[in-house]
């Protein structure tokens, strides 16, 4: 942002966007309160923001701390001093999110501004084209293919975005893995539910689509950051890959391993993930693999951190609870967190009548606000470790 523009924003008038109007959770319909039940248990969580007549705005899960900057800037003003003096040297990064946004406007030379005609005007060095590596080139790819896709649904096009560089249903995949019982069989599962290790994780109490097992010596915590390596090799070396991985965590510090238990589970990208609870255990296991593993032919992780390989392996933190998107009950793994984000994002920008903005640049420049590195896709990681402490 520029000097200039960022004084002009200091002593700016803003407003609650007009489009929304603030509902209690009380207030909402049955249906949703159901959908935002699990939110409840966050002490902070007052309602949502439902757009009047902009669908495309989406609805979306509010604190109540915003709640009420939303209430107070119903008559327009600067930002209250009760507002700069709490969130201190957060407070102009939380107001730039919060009109990014079109939670909140910003009056400009006689109008209202915000979303992508403020990120316009405001910012002046739009996220280019830089990227480091394999999978950063891939993310690059899945964002600007989104953009140009017709959907006006946020869950929809978070969807299109997690599942990009998913190799398509072939007669061939499908023949050589018609069942679970296959996968099982092609995978030599016995020889891992039965190891000292490992605990098989029941199929009624496991995520749907995979098979699983936890550490038996360690249970994991709430307070607990979670670090996923992903080990995502080409389809025809799976197997190679998962026999030489599951040896390699015999000794290690790993809590928990999941791996795709149909032809679905296996053609996906994020096929194989290893879970640890310090960044060092995930990182002397990626190190250990990359010897092991060398040469193997990669997939490749969108929106990952790319650790080597070409894209074999790659990482990423599960986000905390408080980051959890408006629907999302259960929390959020990753990649749908910063899917559900630049999908959010690209919508909000396609909205726009005459963007000057390319909207996939738009998206990475909001995410980048939550310190995501788009360039790499290193996650938030100081942040979140001092959120899950919290």
């Amino acid at each position: 942002m520029q000097q200039e523009g960022r004084e002009r924003f200091d002593e700016a008038i803003f407003r609650a966007n007009p489009a929304f109007e603030l509902l209690l959770f009380d207030r909402l319909p049955v249906e949703q309160q159901q959908l935002l039940n699990a939110l409840q248990k966050d002490a902070d969580f007052y309602g949502v923001l439902r757009p009047l007549l902009q669908p495309t705005l989406g609805i979306r899960s509010i604190d109540q701390d915003t709640a009420l900057l939303f209430f107070t800037l119903q008559v327009p003003g600067r930002i209250p001093a009760y507002v700069r003096s709490q969130l201190g040297d957060q407070c102009h990064k939380t107001i730039l999110k919060l009109v990014l946004d079109n939670v909140l406007e910003m009056e400009w030379q006689g109008t209202w501004i915000a979303g992508i005609e403020f990120y316009a005007l405001f910012f002046t060095h739009s996220p280019q084209t830089t990227t480091q590596g394999t999978i950063a080139l891939l993310s690059l790819s899945a964002i600007q293919y989104a953009q140009a896709l017709a959907s006006k649904e946020g869950a929809q096009l978070s969807t299109r975005l997690y599942c990009y560089n998913r190799v398509p249903l072939s007669s061939y995949w499908w023949h050589k893995f018609p069942t679970t019982a296959s996968v099982a069989a092609y995978l030599d599962l016995p020889r891992y539910t039965t190891a000292r290790q490992w605990m098989e994780v029941p199929s009624e109490t496991s995520a749907r689509g995979w098979f699983a097992w936890s550490a038996r010596h360690t249970e994991l915590h709430a307070s607990h950051v979670i670090y996923k390596l992903y080990i995502s090799p080409a389809c025809s070396h799976i197997q190679d890959a998962f026999h030489t991985t599951m040896r390699a965590l015999s000794d290690s510090e790993a809590v928990h391993c999941k791996m795709g238990n149909d032809v679905y589970g296996l053609l996906r990208p994020d096929k194989f993930v290893v879970y640890f609870t310090t960044l060092q255990a995930c990182q002397e296991m990626a190190s250990l693999l990359m010897q092991k593993l060398a040469g193997l032919p990669a997939h490749g992780v969108p929106f990952s951190s790319e650790i080597g390989g070409d894209g074999l392996l790659s990482w990423g933190i599960d986000p905390p609870t408080r980051e959890r998107t408006f629907g999302e009950q259960y929390g959020e793994s990753w990649r749908l967190w910063v899917t559900n984000r630049l999908a959010a994002a690209l919508l909000n920008a396609k909205s726009a009548q005459f963007p000057s903005v390319e909207p996939w640049q738009f998206a990475l420049g909001r995410l980048q606000l939550d310190d995501v590195n788009t360039e790499t896709w290193t996650p938030p990681q100081l942040s979140w470790q001092s959120a899950a402490k919290e």
